[in-house]
């Protein structure tokens, strides 16, 4: 056998070299090469997943799509501190479009057990201390509904479609003690494309279309739930009907942010009206990630890779650094220090967008510095 001269030795080594760069860069290892520690990407690709910062200040992202448009149960954790991700115990179920909610000191997942809406929707709570989920018995609300967290650990489901697809007035509690949904209060009127958040005050703020048709388009609603006595009343309505749900954001002050697809909004609890902000100052997409940061003004990523921050205090837009990739269906969430996390998502423009197959962009994670401004994956 012929003995292996050094050029080819050279060529090999530095074949060896390129593979070994290209899964630094890969796994996200090259970040500390380039002088800095860097977020890693995700070990799943996902988009139309779902994520949230637990109390140890560590994100949890769950289920969603990967890049072959099949729902996964995989689940798996962030910690801020080192950018890296590591798996958890996954779903019960392939979730479709979940939702994390943190009611009291837990972190429920509800999801779609199904390709489509009328799948029987199903809730799991996650057990930190082992790493894995707890399945309650039974179905849970059509996914339909808009679903808050309580601070004494309930989950309310505000209902306006039931199994049948059929509008409804029908809310329901679920109970941590017994594991059980049961009713309570129903809404003043059959209302679509909700959104709720709880109040200061404890109150629930539900807002939505109005299911009755009104002329060529559906009329607003805004209702409050209290707790207590699990009825509902009805409150002022905005000014403005939105395409699909808003995101409602409860700022510093204690009033409400819902922003829309075109106009943004701020409810006052205490006189129980809205005022119309500024429109957004550039074109964002119909979807959009509202995260409050630490002074008290939003942020707000549309898919189209535009960035633009509102602060309520002077009703101003101002347009910050884009982000890098155009991506739509990722989840952004305020880490405790600060920063804010955006994850995932499907690519939207260029070869990537038009395949839609870019595994790269569904793993991929940025962070926001709002001190700086910008966009990038480095850990300070």
């Amino acid at each position: 056998m012929m003995k292996t001269n050094r050029y080819e030795r050279g060529i090999v080594v530095l074949i060896g070299m390129a593979v070994l760069v290209c899964l630094a860069v890969w796994t996200g290892l090259i970040g500390p090469l380039r002088g800095g520690r860097y977020v890693r990407p995700m070990n799943v690709p996902r988009y139309f997943h779902a994520a949230v910062v637990r109390i140890d200040g560590r994100v949890l992202v769950a289920g969603g799509y990967d890049k072959q448009y099949s729902a996964v149960s995989s689940c798996e954790i962030l910690d801020p501190e080192t950018g890296r991700w590591t798996m958890t115990g996954s779903l019960h179920h392939e979730a479709t479009t979940p939702v994390l909610i943190r009611a009291g000191r837990e972190i429920y997942c509800i999801y779609i057990d199904g390709p489509n809406n009328w799948s029987p929707s199903k809730l799991e709570k996650y057990d930190a201390a082992v790493g894995d989920w707890v399945e309650y018995a039974g179905d849970a609300p059509s996914l339909d509904a808009a679903f808050v967290g309580m601070e004494d650990g309930s989950i309310l489901a505000i209902c306006y479609g039931d199994k049948k697809d059929q509008a409804t007035t029908e809310c329901e509690i679920f109970s941590p003690s017994t594991g059980q949904w049961s009713p309570t209060g129903a809404m003043v009127e059959e209302t679509a494309f909700l959104s709720a958040i709880q109040l200061g005050s404890g109150e629930i703020l539900a807002v939505g279309q109005s299911w009755r048709w009104s002329g060529k388009s559906h009329a607003p609603s805004c209702c409050l739930y209290n707790p207590k006595t699990g009825q509902w009343r009805r409150t002022t309505a905005k000014s403005e009907v939105d395409s699909d749900k808003v995101r409602l954001i409860e700022l510093t002050n204690g009033s409400v942010a819902s922003i829309g697809s075109k106009w943004t909004e701020i409810y006052d609890p205490v006189t129980e009206t809205w005022s119309k902000a500024r429109m957004f100052p550039a074109s964002m997409g119909r979807y959009k990630q509202a995260v409050l940061l630490r002074d008290g003004r939003l942020l707000v990523v549309g898919d189209t890779g535009g960035c633009e921050i509102y602060d309520p205090a002077v009703d101003v837009w101002s347009t910050v650094g884009p982000v890098p990739a155009k991506l739509r269906w990722s989840c952004a969430v305020a880490l405790d220090d600060g920063r804010v996390l955006l994850s995932g998502g499907e690519e939207t423009g260029g070869l990537a967008g038009l395949l839609k197959r870019d595994e790269n962009s569904s793993r991929d994670c940025l962070l926001f510095h709002p001190e700086r401004g910008t966009w990038d994956r480095k850990l300070k």
